[in-house]
């Protein structure tokens, strides 16, 4: 009883066990099977990363080994000797000197002729002093312009400038004394103030004379005027101010004469108007005519004072519609002015 107990007890665990353990291994390999797959796939996808990040590196490297090559190629270039320059040193320039030279002096001398032919036109006697001050500023500029090319040649044609700018001096003297002469005669006969003269004569005289003193400046091709032409700006300014002076003065007296006339005739008759029975119409007719021609504001303020005060004494003679009437008429009567005097 003993003995077959055993085998029928020690059976039953061992029939247990064994699909135990088929169960176990068959886990076992699917996990083991799973667990390959898994780390194949990563493997996969880190290499096809490293792909993607070797790919740039690559190409980098290729730029980069083609920047190198042009580089090594350009540096060989530049430090290749150059193929012509041993012919040039053994050969050397062909000297160019004396040739040049020959070619500037022989344009040079046609400039020169170029500044004769303006030095004779300016001598011409039927040119104004002015127009031949113009063709002798053309000849100096040409002149001067010439010079400063040959300059760096030495001597050549220093002897035919010198000449050619000695002439150009003379004749811009000679254009400067005619130009002068009229303002000098101006200023002379302008050192008293004549009665029987126009003052607007005198002045438009005087303004003549003050073109012709520039147009003397530009003659003698200066650009600032020397003590002669200040001179006689001066002597210029103290004429205008004179005939200025006496131009005022003889519109003073003119109209200081009309309002005397026009005062002497109110006293003799604004009283005696009423009783003639010519009435307010005369009044205004006189006072337009003696100050109508008188423009006030080109008066000096003494005679203007007295033209106030005779206006102020008809004004009260009239009626309010004879005043705007007195006033249109002296408003639309012709004016002298003080050039006139």
């Amino acid at each position: 009883m003993t003995e077959s107990a055993g085998p029928s007890s020690s059976g039953r665990p061992l029939a247990i066990l064994v699909p135990g353990v088929i169960v176990g291994a068959a886990l076992g390999a699917a996990l083991a099977f799973a667990f390959e797959g898994g780390i194949e796939r990563r493997l996969d996808d880190l290499a096809d990363r490293l792909a993607a990040l070797q790919q740039p590196m690559r190409t980098t490297g290729e730029a980069v080994g083609g920047l190198a090559a042009r580089l090594d190629r350009l540096e060989g270039l530049a430090q290749r000797p150059p193929a012509a320059a041993p012919a040039l040193a053994a050969s050397g320039p062909a000297p160019a000197a004396p040739v040049r030279l020959d070619d500037e002096c022989r344009a040079g001398r046609q400039r020169l002729e170029e500044v004769e032919s303006l030095l004779a036109d300016a001598a011409a006697p039927s040119l104004a002093p002015w127009e031949a001050g113009r063709l002798l500023s053309a000849a100096a500029g040409t002149l001067s312009a010439l010079e400063a090319r040959l300059y760096r040649y030495g001597g050549c044609l220093a002897g035919e400038i010198a000449d050619a700018r000695d002439r150009i001096q003379v004749g811009r003297i000679a254009a400067r004394r005619l130009a002068l002469a009229p303002v000098r005669a101006t200023l002379a006969a302008d050192e008293a103030i004549d009665p029987a003269r126009l003052a607007r004569d005198a002045m438009a005289a005087l303004a003549a004379a003050r073109v012709g003193l520039s147009r003397a400046e530009a003659a003698a091709g200066q650009s600032e005027p020397d003590a002669e032409m200040r001179a006689l700006e001066r002597r210029l300014e103290d004429a205008f101010g004179r005939w200025n002076r006496e131009q005022q003065r003889r519109y003073d007296v003119w109209a200081l004469e009309r309002a005397r006339a026009l005062g002497e005739w109110a006293q003799r008759n604004i009283s005696d108007i009423p009783l003639r029975g010519a009435g307010k119409a005369e009044i205004s007719a006189k006072l337009v005519e003696q100050l109508g021609p008188v423009e006030p504001r080109q008066l000096g303020p003494a005679v203007q004072a007295v033209h106030g005060e005779l206006f102020q004494r008809f004004w009260r003679e009239l009626g309010e519609e004879q005043r705007i009437q007195m006033v249109a008429d002296l408003v639309a009567a012709p004016k002298r002015l003080p050039a006139e005097m």
